[in-house]
């Protein structure tokens, strides 16, 4: 193929969707998908018939040009809807000719796939899938797998996950390059990978929250004590495996419906219970800490145990020595094998 050749290939594929793109407010976001639209273009362009030397065919220019207009599209009704812009996909070549455009956004992936679909009779099919992972690894069900044939509105939830996925793209940034602190820990033990998955969980709930998402007019926690209760809770992972060589075992983190200005960090394991408050000072601006725990927990219809170890402490924001032995301690206790 020659350079006018697939210079022609890559101007018809984008010909359409650029046209529909001009719709929207020339934005940085927009001009950096452009961008990586026509690169993708041109990669995609440039493949010939058997390019994988096994006998794969090349996309044709009808499959490049629907696929770079649904992706247009697609970037178009999420704006009008959610005012927000897709990032820009990876485009790739299957050996039967057809072209799929795949997302990576920890933990939220996309991928679509655009044919030519002559067995059922139908010109266009779009598979679609979308679900939560986190380094390969499923945290949440599969949000859909689906079949579109010809369908002329893209579906509301098809629209709403890529919106989900531009609004929590910085906030997993945040979250991955906090993690990326305890390094030191093995990344793939299975303890450790259950605990960025659960860090991902959890900060998927807070940073979705909504006001009165009590039904009693609460507000959501505040971004700057969402980001100080993460750096908290991996800084205490950090610490404990440097001084225990233990992983620290997953957790819920909730919101108080007092207000903005605070957190529970809670553990539930085996028979410990450790609950710590984090809360941001009114008056002084520091932030304070209210732990309990003990090992009395029982699960319904157990009888009720009474404690052999319990925690209290006030204070600021730390790690006191009571506080790391009783998680020490609570870790340990899940990693015991049943007698």
């Amino acid at each position: 193929m020659t350079t006018e050749e697939m210079k022609e290939r890559t101007e018809k594929a984008l010909g359409h969707a650029f046209e529909l793109l001009k719709i929207l407010p020339e934005t940085e976001r927009i001009i950096d998908l452009k961008k990586e639209l026509t690169e993708n273009a041109e990669r995609v362009s440039a493949l010939e018939e058997n390019w994988d030397t096994d006998g794969a065919h090349q996309p044709t220019t009808d499959i490049l040009e629907e696929g770079f207009l649904l992706i247009a599209r697609i970037a178009l009704a999420v704006f009008e809807k959610y005012a927000v812009v897709i990032p820009p996909p990876y485009a790739c070549a299957a050996r039967d000719g057809s072209i799929g455009f795949e997302w990576r956004i920890d933990p939220l992936d996309m991928l679509l796939i655009l044919e030519l679909d002559t067995e059922s009779g139908k010109k266009w099919r779009i598979d679609a899938a979308g679900d939560r992972r986190q380094w390969g690894k499923m945290i949440g069900k599969t949000d859909f797998i689906e079949r579109y044939d010809n369908v002329p509105n893209l579906p509301e939830k098809f629209l709403a996950f890529f919106a989900e996925m531009v609004r929590h793209e910085p906030y997993f940034h945040k979250i991955w390059a906090m993690l990326k602190k305890i390094n030191h820990i093995p990344y793939w033990d299975d303890g450790h990978v259950a605990f960025r998955a659960n860090m991902f969980e959890n900060a998927w709930t807070l940073y979705g929250l909504k006001a009165d998402w009590d039904e009693e007019d609460a507000l959501p926690p505040s971004h700057e004590v969402i980001e100080k209760a993460f750096l908290y809770v991996i800084n205490l992972a950090g610490l404990l495996f440097t001084n225990e060589k233990l992983i620290l075992p997953p957790l819920s983190i909730n919101p108080l419906p007092s207000g903005p200005d605070g957190l529970d960090l809670e553990w539930r394991v085996k028979n410990f219970s450790l609950l710590v408050n984090l809360k941001k000072d009114g008056t002084t601006g520091r932030y304070m800490l209210d732990v309990y725990g003990d090992d009395a927990r029982t699960e319904r219809g157990e009888p009720e145990r009474t404690p052999t170890r319990k925690l209290k402490h006030k204070g600021i924001l730390g790690f006191p020595d009571e506080l790391m032995d009783f998680v020490a301690e609570m870790t340990r206790n899940k990693n015991k094998r049943k007698e």
